[in-house]
C-alpha cells in the first residue's frame, strides 16, 4: 500500500506496517495505474522493428525484432558502440555512425564499409534503393554514394535529413527549427513549416506533425509541396500528437500524449478526414510509443529503464522484450 502525508509518499507493507519514503517531495495526489498485460512471447507483428541494444559485451549494436515473432537478433557486430543508424526496407542494409565514422553494413555477405570520417556526423539516412546515404555534419547536410566516393554538401546549415524518394528530394531541418524540402535534381528548397516531423505517404504526399506556422494549431497535416496548400486533418483539443500512420482504409491513426510530457494512459484514435476521432483500445501504458507504417503495431518502452514492449492491435496482446534488457532508438523498418 502507499501513504501520502504532508507531500511525502511512502510505500508500506500492510502486514508488518513497515515502510519507506520515496525520494519525492511536494506530492499532491497519487493513484494506481493500470496493470500491464501478460507478456506473450513470439508474438507476430505487422512490421519489423530495429533498435540499438547492448550485445552482452557492453557494445551497442543495431538489432532487429522480426515480424514473424522470433527473438530479437543483432544485425551488426561492430567493435565499438553505434551512436545512430538508419535501416533500409530490406531490413538488413544499415547506415550507422560509430565514433566519428559513417559506415554502411550490407548483407550477403555481411560487410561493414566505412564511407566518411569526420567530427560531428549524425542522422544517417538511406534512400529507398539503399544506394545513397545522407547525413548531417556541423556545417550542413551531405550526400555520399553507398559505393563510396567523395561526399558533397547539398544544404549548408541544415540538419536531420530524411529521404523523400517519391519527389527525388530530402526533408531537412533549418537552423530556425522549420522543416524544408530540398529537390536533389534542381537544388530548389521549399520551406514546409514548423513541423516536428514529416513522413512520406505512398501517394507522394507528406504526413506532418506540428503546424505550418506558430499561429496555427498543433496537429496532423497532409502536405503536397508545390501543388496544394497544407490540409489540417486533426488537431486534438487536449494534448499533442506524437505519431501517426495512414491506414489502408484511408483513415489516419494517431497517438495523443499530454502536452506537458507527463505520464498518462496511452490514447490512440482513428481519424477519417472531416469526421471526429474514434478511440482505439490499446495497452494502457507505453512510453515514447510509435506506430508501425500500417498502424497496427505499437512499440515503445515498458519502463523508464529502457525495456522495450510491443503491442499488436490485431491480437490485442503485448510482448515485453527482455533481451537486450535496455534498448534505444526504436524504429520500424519501412515498407518497401
Amino acid at each position: 500500500m502507499v501513504a501520502l502525508s504532508g507531500g511525502v509518499l511512502a510505500v508500506v507493507d500492510p502486514v508488518s506496517a513497515q515502510g519507506f519514503n520515496l525520494p519525492l517531495t511536494e506530492v499532491a495526489a497519487v493513484a494506481w495505474g493500470a496493470l500491464r498485460l501478460p507478456s506473450v512471447p513470439n508474438m507476430p507483428l505487422t512490421a519489423d522493428i530495429a533498435f540499438l541494444g547492448d550485445d552482452g559485451a557492453g557494445v551497442r549494436q543495431v538489432w532487429r525484432l522480426a515480424k514473424d515473432g522470433s527473438a530479437a537478433q543483432p544485425i551488426t557486430a561492430h567493435d565499438s558502440s553505434i551512436d545512430s543508424f538508419d535501416i533500409a526496407a530490406d531490413g538488413s542494409t544499415v547506415a550507422y555512425v560509430s565514433g566519428e565514422t559513417l559506415w554502411l553494413f550490407t548483407p550477403n555477405p555481411d560487410i561493414a564499409t566505412p564511407l566518411v570520417t569526420g567530427a560531428g556526423i549524425t542522422h544517417p539516412a538511406l534512400n529507398a534503393a539503399a544506394d545513397q546515404v545522407a547525413y548531417a555534419a556541423p556545417d550542413g547536410v551531405y550526400l555520399v554514394d553507398a559505393a563510396g566516393g567523395e561526399p558533397r554538401r547539398v544544404l549548408e546549415g541544415y540538419s536531420e535529413p530524411v529521404f523523400f524518394d517519391a519527389r527525388g528530394a530530402l526533408i531537412a531541418r533549418l537552423s530556425d527549427g522549420d522543416l524544408a524540402m530540398y529537390t536533389l535534381e534542381t537544388g530548389d528548397v521549399q520551406r514546409l513549416g514548423s513541423f516536428r516531423v514529416a513522413r512520406p505517404l505512398p501517394d507522394g504526399r507528406l504526413m506532418a506533425l506540428g503546424a505550418v506556422s506558430s499561429t496555427q494549431r498543433d496537429g496532423l497535416y497532409v502536405l503536397d509541396p508545390g501543388r496544394a496548400e497544407p490540409v489540417q486533418i486533426f488537431a486534438p483539443p487536449n494534448g499533442t500528437i506524437s505519431d501517426a500512420a495512414l491506414l489502408a482504409s484511408g483513415a489516419f491513426r494517431v497517438i495523443v500524449i499530454r502536452s506537458d510530457g507527463l505520464p498518462a494512459p496511452l490514447r490512440v484514435y482513428d481519424i477519417q478526414p472531416g469526421q471526429g476521432p474514434v478511440s482505439i483500445p490499446v495497452v494502457p501504458y507505453l512510453n515514447d510509443a510509435r506506430l508501425s507504417p500500417d498502424g497496427f503495431t505499437l512499440a515503445g518502452f515498458a519502463s523508464g529503464a529502457g525495456t522495450m514492449a510491443v503491442y499488436s492491435m490485431v491480437l490485442s496482446a503485448e510482448n515485453v522484450i527482455t533481451l537486450p534488457a535496455r534498448v534505444e532508438s526504436i524504429r520500424f523498418v519501412p515498407f518497401s
